[in-house]
């Protein structure tokens, strides 16, 4: 017997509810991916990530590391979409939320960046990374708000940045 009994129901049950063989296919993807990202070979490690989402389509992790891959790669609408689609799946994905935020804030949208790094801090309070990016937006948008102390398109800033300073 090649088998043992049990395994070709177990196979079956895998492949029927799109985990075991199709996940792990798409894990591999992804950790090609990884590698190819590590190596500095972007466009290779967008390619792998999109294989494994056309396997796993709700797969956060790679639709992370693809925004991540896209955001090196100088393409923040990209970067924005798959980070927003990852936080869709999971709204606890704290990764997920401090990488839009750094879209966010690389493209000066300062108070968005805030936003979400406070999103973040209410996920997982002690996420080094989100600590570090809301203090470096606060900074720039104290120092946006000095430069141009009477510009009534700031205003809306101004009001929102002293709402978040009585948030903890």
């Amino acid at each position: 017997m090649l088998f043992p009994r049990f395994a070709l129901p177990i196979l079956f049950f895998s492949i029927l509810s799109g985990g075991g063989a199709f996940a792990l296919e798409a894990s591999e993807w992804n950790q090609q991916g990884l590698d190819l990202f590590r190596a500095g070979n972007d466009s290779g490690a967008i390619e792998a990530y999109h294989q494994a989402l056309s396997i796993q389509k709700d797969y956060p992790i790679a639709l992370n590391n693809l925004g991540i891959a896209h955001y090196r790669s100088g393409d923040y609408p990209k970067a924005e979409e798959n980070f927003k689609r990852a936080i869709a799946l999971k709204g606890d994905y704290v990764q997920a939320v401090v990488n839009l935020g750094l879209v966010y804030f690389r493209t000066g949208r300062y108070l968005d960046a805030l936003q979400q790094y406070w999103k973040a801090k209410s996920i997982d309070p002690f996420y080094v990374k989100m600590r570090v990016n809301k203090r470096k937006a606060e900074e720039l948008l104290d120092e946006e708000l000095r430069q141009h102390p009477n510009d009534p398109r700031l205003e809306k800033l101004r009001e929102m940045k002293g709402k978040m300073e009585n948030l903890p």
